[in-house]
């Protein structure tokens, strides 16, 4: 998945999270830590992005996330307003949800990218609490195992090749074929090579020499993606990592591979995709589904259960139920009528279904309650139904409105490069 401010208003521009009290205003936010001398947790999130919604609705408003709450300031950042540029090039975040703990004085400490379950992440915050004067600068500086770990891990999370390469290569000789750290070494290797072929090749020789590490499915995911292999090849290669899941579900190390169940469950349905298995992998999204649906039924009465709706009707929708997404996602429209999700959702699916008339009211509706990059996604999904004349007059009034200044290369910089290239190819 990067100063000095002015205390503003914080009461006014606090609000409730669940029972924790997240602000929205970042100078606030950054002057209040100083002035009482507490840590930051600053998370970073899309209101598109099921893991995001799911990180508030399971971790941010359980009982053990509220009692360790109280040691921070909490500032929540929607990474699709244009005020968000500048702190996601801050702190280098580039993937969502992207949660940082910093010190009083803003200095990064670690960093949590992607979902995890609540125990763990209260771990990771009273870990973080205990450590709350040992910056990322220190921790590089360090000469113990463990700060030479917390260096390269969150250098790597935040994509500072330099910084973790550093830390990498001092770490290097105290690590074994066995343990997790090595695992995770391997795969930052890997992981930074240029060139798509080489990565591919080191992700194929690292599932034929670990076959039974917890980084089995990440390996897998990444080297289908980039080998594109036929269904056979891929067979041959997938069978035996589709053979890992049970084991691979019950790993203890399972989050800081920086997986949670139901991320594992629609990994394996895809690769049962990837290598050919169409029945089997409908079954396999279902159950994914259906973990979903558990999972929601799990949380506080009255909680929305987006994050974990927004995944299934996606899950639903592979499992060839699309009727059972739309009404899905439908149903959602309804409960937020006023928000781009839902109907952006709904909109790719009577998309594929080639109900397009359908399809660009959605993706109207979706627009109208849009902003930032969520705008331009709705921007090249209507050029995409209406075409080239009717859909200009989205195109050019996006253009006019966002235009970044951030350095970084968040996902703004992105969407515009695919809206211009649907005009470009609209008829």
């Amino acid at each position: 998945m990067r100063n000095s401010f002015v205390m503003f208003m914080f009461v006014a521009s606090s609000f409730a999270w669940g029972a924790a009290s997240f602000s929205t205003d970042v100078e606030a936010s950054l002057a209040r830590a100083k002035q009482e001398k507490r840590p930051l947790l600053i998370s970073f999130f899309g209101i598109w992005c099921p893991p995001c919604n799911e990180l508030e609705e399971s971790v941010f408003e359980s009982a053990p996330f509220l009692r360790s709450a109280k040691h921070f300031v909490l500032l929540k950042v929607d990474a699709d307003k244009p005020a968000s540029w500048t702190l996601k090039d801050r702190y280098h975040v580039g993937g969502y949800p992207t949660v940082v703990f910093a010190t009083p004085q803003g200095n990064e400490i670690y960093r949590i990218v992607g979902l995890r379950q609540a125990r763990d992440f209260v771990r990771t915050m009273n870990w973080v609490y205990d450590n709350r004067d040992l910056d990322l600068d220190q921790a590089c500086r360090g000469r113990t195992t463990e700060s030479i770990w917390h260096c390269a891990f969150t250098c790597g999370e935040k994509g500072d090749d330099g910084c973790a390469e550093k830390a990498f290569q001092r770490l290097e000789k105290h690590l074994k074929p066995g343990d997790f750290r090595y695992h995770a070494l391997r795969t930052y290797r890997v992981r930074k090579l240029k060139d798509e072929g080489k990565r591919a090749a080191g992700y194929r020789e690292l599932l034929k020499t670990m076959p039974k590490s917890p980084f089995v499915f990440v390996w897998a995911a990444e080297w289908v993606e980039l080998a594109t292999p036929p269904a056979d090849a891929a067979k041959t290669v997938l069978t035996p990592v589709l053979a890992e899941y049970a084991a691979v579900l019950k790993h203890p190390r399972l989050e800081m591979v920086g997986l949670v169940p139901t991320d594992l469950a629609e990994i394996r349905a895809d690769l049962m995709e990837k290598m050919g298995d169409e029945i089997g992998a409908k079954a396999a999204w279902l159950v994914a589904a259906k973990m979903l649906e558990a999972l929601a039924k799990q949380l506080p009465k009255g909680s929305a259960a987006r994050g974990y709706t927004l995944e299934r009707i996606s899950c639903l929708a592979s499992a060839g139920d699309k009727a059972g997404a739309l009404a899905l996602a439908n149903e959602y429209r309804g409960r937020f009528p006023d928000e781009f999700t839902f109907h952006f959702q709904a909109s790719n699916l009577l998309k594929g279904m080639g109900k397009r008339d359908e399809a660009s009211e959605a993706a109207r509706a979706a627009y109208k309650a849009s902003y930032g990059d969520n705008r331009i996604r709705s921007a090249t999904l209507l050029i995409e139904l209406l075409g080239k004349e009717k859909g200009k007059s989205f195109y050019g009034e996006v253009k006019e409105q966002i235009r970044p200044d951030a350095q970084l290369d968040v996902r703004t910089h992105r969407y515009l490069k695919k809206l211009d290239e649907a005009f470009q190819k609209a008829g």
